[in-house]
């Protein structure tokens, strides 16, 4: 077990670590992240964000103020603006198995483990010929965002709901929010059920009261500092755009993400997948295990939320992978004691 455990975790590191110091920057958005840090440490802007000598409101800013520590530090080279995204990438595949692990034992530790290896869309670029520039390998803010999102499943669903826990992985929540934005929000409404149902409802409270005192000062600032101009860029743009039209031609289709997770040359264990989500649908098996429903809501919020919007990027799906992982492991460590 041991060996096959190091086995895993070094080709983690491989998959996470090759051509992070050779691979070709993507434009987007790798170069304008890497430039966004890069004229913000040189006009010593920081906490401000600057791209082209204007503000810069694309994205919240916690991936890039780790970066901009990185470059005052000297570190400034193609590697160490992809590292964050190298690291993270390793540690969420390691939170999301050990989750596994705990929950349903070594079958489903390994299991999860292995289909996230096999989860190629987090490691390789334009993967099956679609428009995806965004890996644990690039300079984006994706896999710190997942990283977030698994350590609050993590602390979550580890005890039973508790003051401390609510508020935990609140400030988790907090931090994927101060990465992504919206994308971090989603996961607040699987969690307010979770904890909704513990019949303690002033943890709901404490957990998007955790969230919000973390990411709330950073908009704040900005909306005190800049006013309409942020508020019309971030919110108008960024994400009311995104929402309600195909801005720089990325539409596509209701069940675009659907497809992407249905084609093996960009997520081999799709079959799994389908064959997981029926059998645990079937038998209702959310209902005996709480857990397993609190990972099946939040799969299902993130291939619907991402569908609903007019604007569609490849890469809006990477936050399924961890649970879908957790799925299958979960359906393959019990597929014992199924009967059809």
């Amino acid at each position: 077990m041991v060996l096959l455990i190091g086995t895993l975790f070094v080709l983690t590191c491989f998959q996470s670590f090759t051509g992070i110091a050779t691979q070709e920057v993507e434009r987007w958005d790798e170069q304008t992240n890497i430039d966004v840090v890069n004229e913000s440490y040189t006009a010593h802007s920081f906490p401000f964000l600057v791209y082209k000598s204007e503000p810069f409101f694309e994205k919240p800013p916690l991936w890039y103020y780790i970066e901009y520590v990185l470059v005052s530090f000297g570190y400034n080279t193609l590697s160490s603006f992809r590292i964050v995204s190298s690291f993270s990438g390793i540690l969420f595949i390691v939170c999301t198995a050990y989750l596994a692990k705990r929950f349903w034992g070594n079958i489903a530790f390994l299991v999860t483990w292995i289909v996230l290896l096999l989860s190629r869309q987090l490691f390789v670029t334009n993967i099956g010929g679609q428009f995806s520039t965004h890996t644990v390998r690039s300079a984006d803010v994706d896999a710190l965002l997942i990283l977030f999102l698994m350590i609050a499943v993590l602390v979550a669903l580890c005890k039973k709901p508790t003051n401390t826990t609510s508020v935990m992985t609140g400030i988790f929540i907090g931090l994927s929010m101060i990465t992504k934005g919206p994308s971090g929000f989603i996961i607040l409404l699987p969690f307010s059920v979770w904890f909704f149902s513990s019949q303690k409802k002033s943890q709901v409270l404490m957990l998007w009261g955790s969230a919000l005192a973390v990411c709330v000062p950073w908009f704040l600032l900005m909306l005190l500092t800049y006013g309409y101009s942020f508020w019309n860029s971030f919110f108008t743009y960024h994400i009311g755009s995104r929402t309600f039209s195909a801005i720089e031609g990325h539409n596509q289709s209701f069940f675009y993400y659907i497809t992407l997770l249905g084609n093996p040359l960009i997520y081999p264990p799709g079959i799994l997948l389908i064959f997981s989500i029926a059998v645990i649908l079937f038998k209702k098996l959310f209902i005996h295990d709480k857990r397993l429903g609190i990972i099946l809501l939040c799969f299902l919020f993130y291939m619907t939320v991402p569908s609903l919007l007019q604007t569609k990027l490849a890469w809006y799906v990477l936050p399924v992978y961890p649970f879908a992982a957790l799925l299958i492991g979960y359906v393959i460590s019990r597929y014992r004691t199924f009967s059809f």
